[in-house]
């Protein structure tokens, strides 16, 4: 059992082993931004992006910008691709309605491999034309199985 703090913060020597120090999991490997967190006893996904306003993806289809607001209660995930026919394709699941936040960078050094703990997020509005969608927080701590 691990309970994370808004402020907890990790410092990885690569993408996956971050997360691991995070969750207290135990991957090899782990190339993705989000981890389902059913296998912690969560609902939801963990969520490692950067917060800063910065746009960042794998591929042009795919660009996103995400913000998290000056007092760490909202954040604003918005597509940035000129074309956002793929991202409204993929399927939006119950389980990416909540978000346990990790911004990524915390210290603004460009360090890739170290993330912040902001809390554990709620959808509260996705406007699906223009693919923003807004996340409150509804917990500063959360316990992972």
């Amino acid at each position: 059992m691990k309970t994370l703090q808004v402020g907890d913060t990790w410092h990885g020597k690569s993408h996956v082993d971050m997360i691991n120090l995070a969750l207290g999991a135990d991957y090899a490997a782990y190339m993705r931004c989000t981890v389902p967190l059913k296998r912690f006893g969560g609902c939801g996904t963990a969520w490692f992006v950067y917060m800063d306003g910065s746009v960042h993806g794998h591929r042009d289809e795919y660009l996103w910008m995400n913000t998290l607001s000056p007092d760490g209660t909202t954040i604003v995930e918005r597509c940035v691709s000129d074309d956002k026919s793929y991202v409204r394709a993929l399927p939006f699941t119950e389980q990416d309605r909540c978000k346990l936040a990790f911004r990524l960078d915390p210290e603004g050094t460009n360090d890739r491999f170290a993330c912040s703990f902001v809390g554990y997020f709620r959808l509260e509005h996705y406007d699906t034309e223009h693919m923003v969608r807004t996340y409150t927080r509804i917990a500063e701590t959360y316990t992972l199985q």
